[in-house]
Formats: C-alpha cells, sequence, structure tokens
C-alpha cells in the first residue's frame, strides 16, 4: 500500500479552492486590500504613499480530507503501508479532497490622492482550484484483491476531479465615495498553467483472483492541458496561450453605530485553455495484473491512466473560475480608556457562486498597539476549524502568521511522530494549513490640507468613481 501516494499525486493534479483566509478581513493589510478591493491600505498623516511586499510571497496553504479513507492515507503517508481500516466496500461510499492555495508574488499599491483616499495597485499571484471525490472502493483496489470479497462490482469507482492552476495579473482601484462607502475594483487578465478534469459515469470491477488479476471498465470523459514529460519551470511564466479574465467587486459600508460592512463578488472570470488541450470521452475495458501483489497499485495506475486518455481530440474549451460572493461585519471595542486594547470581532458569510461551498466565520481580533493576536472559527463542508493569527502592523509595516487549521496541525504532527493512535484515528476530516504574509511602506508621508508638502490635494470633488456618478445622476 505504500502507493497510495498514487491518490495524493491524483488529488493533488485534482484540488479545490474550497477555503480562502479569513483572518485577514478588516486588518487593512496590503493582502486584504487587493483580496477585498474596498479596503483601504494607506492612512494620511500616518502611513507613506508606497507599499509593496518586495517580492516576499504572501501565502496561503490548506489542505484536508473528508471520509473513510482518512487513517488508510494516513498510514500511507506516515507508515509507508495500510491494513485499510474503516473503508466501506459495495456501498459507493465518497471521499472529498479539497486544498487552497494562493500566492502573491508581487503587491504594489500607490497612494494617488486625498480627493477620495484614492490608492492603485498591482499585483501578481498564481491560484489552484478545482475538487475531487473517490471512493473506498478506488482507495481499496491500490491494497489488491484480499478486502474484496464479491467477484463483480458495479459503478463503486464512479470518481470525479477537477483542477485548474493559473496566473492573475491584476490591477486595482478603490476610493472612498462619502462617510459612509468606499468602492472598490479589482480587473484581472488570467495565464492558464494547467488544467485537468474527468468524471467517470460509469465503472465496472471483476475480480479473476486464480489468476491474480481484474478487469477494469470505465466509462466518462476525461480533459488535459498536461502532456506527461513536457511540464517544465517555463509553465510558471505568464505566456497566454491559455488566456482569461476575471474581476472583482467590494463595497464597504460604515454605519452610524460604527459597523463596518463589506459585500463583496469575488474572481468572477473564465480562462479559454489552448487549442492543443487533450479531450477524451472513454469507454474502455483493460486487464489490471498483479493485484495482489505489492506492485499492484502502480499496475493499477498505468491501467488506469491508459483509459482516461483513450480517443483523445486536440480542442480548446472554456472553463470558469472560482466566483465567490461574500458578506461581513465589524465593529471595534475600546477595552481600556485610552484605546490601546482593543477587541475587533468579525463575522463573514462565504457562498461559491458555481459550486456548493458556503462557509460560516466568526474571527475574534484583540489589538495592542501594533500587536494583534487573532481566533478564527469555521463551518464549512468539512466541518469545523478553529484558526490562529500573530501580526505585527504599523502604519508602514505589517507581518503575519498563522493557520485556519490548528487543530488539524496538531494532528499532523502527532502522525510525523508516526503516533499510531492518532494515524488510525478517523474523525470529520484531516489536514493542514499554513500563511504568511509581509510588506512595507516607503516614500513621501502622506499629508492632509493642514500641512501638505508632497501631495496636491485640490479641491473636494472627490475621486473618480464619485465623480462618474455625479456626472450620471
Amino acid at each position: 500500500m505504500n502507493k497510495i501516494f498514487l491518490i495524493l499525486i491524483l488529488c493533488f493534479f485534482t484540488t479545490q479552492v474550497f477555503a480562502q483566509r479569513f483572518a485577514q478581513y478588516y486588518t487593512n493589510t496590503l493582502y486584504d486590500s487587493f483580496e477585498n478591493p474596498s479596503q483601504k491600505v494607506f492612512t494620511p498623516d500616518s502611513s507613506r504613499m508606497f507599499a509593496f511586499n518586495f517580492l516576499f510571497p504572501n501565502l496561503s496553504i490548506n489542505a484536508y480530507i473528508t471520509g473513510n479513507a482518512q487513517p488508510t492515507i494516513k498510514q500511507g503517508i506516515f507508515l509507508g503501508k495500510s491494513t485499510t481500516p474503516n473503508l466501506m466496500y459495495g456501498q459507493n461510499s465518497a471521499n472529498h479532497l479539497y486544498t487552497v492555495d494562493n500566492v502573491y508574488i508581487g503587491m504594489f499599491k500607490i497612494y494617488t490622492s486625498l480627493k477620495g483616499d484614492q490608492e492603485i495597485g498591482f499585483s501578481w499571484q498564481t491560484k489552484g482550484e478545482g475538487n475531487t471525490r473517490f471512493t473506498d472502493e478506488t482507495v481499496g483496489l491500490f491494497n489488491g484483491n484480499s478486502s474484496f470479497t464479491n467477484t463483480n462490482y458495479h459503478d463503486v469507482a464512479n470518481d470525479n476531479y477537477w483542477y485548474q492552476g493559473y496566473h492573475q495579473l491584476s490591477i486595482t482601484y478603490r476610493e472612498t465615495l462619502n462617510n459612509q462607502f468606499s468602492v472598490g475594483l479589482k480587473l484581472s487578465a488570467l495565464s492558464g498553467i494547467v488544467h485537468e478534469d474527468a468524471s467517470i459515469t460509469h465503472s465496472d470491477i471483476t475480480f479473476d483472483k486464480p489468476n491474480n488479476q481484474l478487469f477494469l471498465t470505465l466509462a466518462g470523459h476525461n480533459r488535459t492541458t498536461y502532456d506527461p514529460g513536457t511540464f517544465s519551470a517555463a509553465n510558471f511564466i505568464p505566456d497566454f496561450r491559455s488566456p482569461g479574465l476575471s474581476f472583482s467587486l467590494g463595497v464597504g459600508q460604515h454605519t452610524d453605530g460604527g459597523i463596518n460592512l463589506q459585500y463583496n463578488l469575488k474572481d468572477l472570470g473564465f480562462i479559454r485553455w489552448s487549442a492543443s488541450s487533450n479531450v477524451h470521452n472513454f469507454n474502455n475495458t483493460e486487464t489490471v495484473t498483479g493485484v495482489s501483489s505489492t506492485g499492484s497499485s502502480g499496475n493499477l495506475y498505468d491501467v488506469a491512466l491508459k483509459i482516461l486518455t483513450d480517443r483523445g481530440t486536440k480542442k480548446s474549451f472554456i472553463t470558469p473560475t472560482d466566483g465567490r460572493f461574500e458578506i461581513s461585519a465589524s465593529k471595534t471595542f475600546a477595552l481600556n480608556d485610552d484605546g490601546s486594547y482593543k477587541y475587533i470581532p468579525i463575522f463573514i458569510a462565504s457562498k461559491q457562486l458555481f459550486y456548493n461551498g458556503l462557509t460560516g466565520v466568526f474571527t475574534n481580533n484583540i489589538q495592542y498597539h501594533n500587536l494583534m493576536i487573532g481566533v478564527t472559527q469555521t463551518i464549512d463542508n468539512t466541518g469545523y476549524n478553529l484558526g490562529g493569527q500573530l501580526m505585527i502592523k504599523s502604519p508602514n509595516f505589517e507581518f503575519f502568521i498563522g493557520s485556519e487549521q490548528l487543530l488539524h496541525d496538531y494532528s499532523v504532527l502527532r502522525d510525523l511522530k508516526k503516533d499510531n493512535a492518532e494515524i488510525n484515528r478517523a474523525s470529520a476530516s484531516m489536514g493542514a494549513g499554513f500563511y504568511m504574509g509581509f510588506s512595507v511602506k516607503f516614500g513621501h508621508e502622506i499629508e492632509t490640507h493642514a500641512n501638505t508638502s508632497h501631495i496636491s490635494t485640490g479641491d473636494d470633488e472627490g475621486g473618480l468613481i464619485k465623480r462618474l456618478l455625479h456626472g450620471v445622476f
């Protein structure tokens, strides 16, 4: 069962941006301003007019698995072998793998005018998104035939997966309309890196145990932009052979009662994949030999790949990006007379537009001067997650580090120590997560009307969007 890594390799080519980093909401960091474009980065009379991460990656990585196969996969990863505990045969029980990868390579913002607190930004990020579903029987097959008591199994390997990775080159603009509302827009050019998807609509497994083999039938469709042996470092340079577009729109609202609200439509767009992509409609039966030997998983992988890449044609196709709609609310409470201690609770609801993902978030931030400690709780399709964050933030410097899956991270640390009780334990989900970011502000100080020496403030006619709205109405 040491080839259970096959399942993980398959899934890492078939993962989903199912969750995202919520702990940065209302922090006014450079990362927050690109993810939530109505958020401001600069504070007049306190900060300087340029913000940059100096190509220090601001990254967020999460992965977790749900289903009966968790102990099997953990045994394969941490022990190199598996006894396939907890797997249910003949019931088509499903497992799901979800991951997050969102890396900002470069972020740069400029404070352009006091009229409306206008900010313009540029960023380069790489993202991945997708979905994977695989059955207990699929995992069990990689351990041979000993766990299968029947001769024939029908539609127990009807798996599906979907993954795409791409570059996102963006320009953002935000301004304050008035004391109640701010607005931000993020326009992005996309460059596809890789896309993989497959859906098995029919499967049939027939064991020939006397001859140590099985007959595998799979039918469905498969699309891939990847040819084995052709992937290289050049694929990570934007080239627009697979171009796309996306946009995000954010509106911030500040109520008279001191409550801050945000309404965000995020990453709504598409990618047109290259005409050299491979599209397969497969329906074939192949023989897998040596199914009770230690090499059976490798044989099974080769045969399954052969079937999935049968009957291929070269053609382009279009896929959507993982758009979301989010609503959030926050309010700041002073915990002492001088306001040096603050409590900032945040509520967020996030809904995927093209998938079934729905996430509820409650974040508690405690701030003392430039130090902020946050605890984030999320509930989504995988269950409950607990996160923590440490942030150091001054007007011209910010650094943060944390995870939205602290409980899962702790379990993985126990797994790394080969804790058999933890490895063999089945829970609602298993996973790990980590995020980190950094940026610095530099240049001239931003000064208001009372002491302006570098930025011409002009009159108070407002920013670009406000002037456009006045012209229309």
